[in-house]
């Protein structure tokens, strides 16, 4: 009798294990519309090794009582302890903003996961993806508002308005401020000490986008900025701008990707593949690129740069490059081709100081520079433009 009901709760254990097994490959076979599904693959597999682990052990030893007890026991301090972790792994990363569901639902990935309360289809086939109009909503932890135009900005009108030195800042995530508040970026910190330091009115206008490249930029330029009359466009340069990002590939990302719930990420397992030691043995090679490859990217870079002196002659609106430097990033082409085609380049590593990455960053797991960060390319473009805007100044 005693060995019948060994085999039993053995029989069960394994029961429990094959239904969990199943679980697993259900979730590595079915796309379901939340990217949660790989955090729970993993779980549940070493859910799985643990329980067949335990019943192994438990079989060869003969442990006679509580087999069961004891594998379910196993099974909830696993859970606990999981659940722990990754609860001491969100207050580092986020602090108190990780108990609320509002907040941590606005924290999405920025390996292609799109926010679909603030995003839509553009009409421009080369953006693919554009901001809409009059949103106010919380966007990785912060205040996010969009005017009427889709801009992450206050609302401006097409017609410049009298004595006014309008500049449009053009760039990617970095330039509209991901995960920084709206006052606190980099744009309108120069709006801001640009009017205190000097007479008359100036307007820095945010048309920045996340995931948008210098074709994308140029497209901008054309289609959205110059419809409102800017004195001077900046270009933030972001140090991933080399990748080529074609009208092509834009359509093959398919679809807004529907709504998720980053509220039940992994974040713990977010931080483990962002470690060093993680990229070191996982991902050795990350970031870097074969000779060809480098070829396509500058020649890529100069047909780019070379456009914008094109319109900046044609509309003799004067073009600056604003080099968004970000602590571990690679250097790539701006100073170069800025000064090939003749565009004011701003560098700005040089007003970093010896901090690291961490520092400057939104948070350890997002590379996006924080407010900390935007203040210096505020500083560098500030420095700049002093020697631009005393002789630009707007007639009072």
């Amino acid at each position: 009798m005693e060995k019948q009901k060994r085999a039993f709760r053995t029989g069960i254990i394994f029961l429990i294990s094959a239904v969990l097994i199943t679980i697993t490959v259900a979730l590595a076979d079915f796309k379901i519309p939340n990217y949660t599904a790989k955090e729970i693959k993993i779980l549940l597999s070493l859910l799985d090794l643990a329980l067949v682990t335990t019943a192994f052990n438990l079989i060869i030893r003969r442990k006679r009582r509580f087999i069961l007890e004891a594998v379910v026991f196993c099974w909830i301090s696993f859970l606990a302890a999981f659940f722990l972790a990754e609860l001491a792994c969100r207050f580092y990363l986020f602090g108190p903003d990780c108990l609320s569901l509002t907040k941590m639902n606005s924290v999405y990935s920025s390996q292609g996961d799109c926010q679909p309360d603030i995003y839509q289809r553009a009409e421009l086939k080369e953006l693919l993806v554009e901001f809409k109009p009059n949103v106010d909503t919380i966007f990785h932890l912060k205040h996010f508002q969009t005017n009427s135009a889709g801009l992450r900005d206050r609302e401006y009108p097409l017609e410049k308005p009298d004595n006014t030195f309008r500049v449009a800042v053009v760039g990617d995530s970095l330039t509209m401020g991901w995960g920084v508040e709206h006052e606190k970026t980099y744009a309108k910190l120069l709006e801001k000490w640009t009017n205190q330091k000097w007479p008359g009115k100036y307007e820095f206008i945010i048309f920045g986008h996340p995931g948008y490249a210098l074709e994308q930029y140029m497209v901008v330029i054309e289609n959205k900025v110059l419809p409102y009359h800017p004195d001077m466009i900046i270009v933030g340069f972001c140090y991933n701008d080399d990748e080529i990002i074609t009208p092509e590939q834009m359509e093959q990302r398919g679809p807004l990707p529907p709504p998720n719930n980053p509220f039940c990420r992994l974040f713990m397992l977010d931080l483990i593949k962002t470690s060093r030691l993680y990229q070191s043995f996982v991902n050795p090679e990350a970031g870097s690129i074969t000779p060809e490859e480098k070829q396509i990217r500058r020649a890529y870079g100069q047909k780019w740069f070379s456009r914008f002196k094109q319109f900046s002659q044609q509309h003799n609106i004067p073009i600056a490059v604003a080099d968004l430097y970000m602590p571990g990033a690679r250097e790539i082409f701006a100073k170069e081709f800025s000064a090939q085609y003749n565009l004011d380049y701003i560098p700005t590593k040089d007003y970093f100081g010896p901090e690291g990455f961490k520092h400057y960053a939104i948070y350890p797991i997002d590379g996006h520079p924080n407010h900390h960060a935007h203040e210096k390319y505020a500083h560098a473009i500030f420095d700049y433009l002093q020697t631009k805007l005393n002789k630009s100044t707007p007639q009072q």
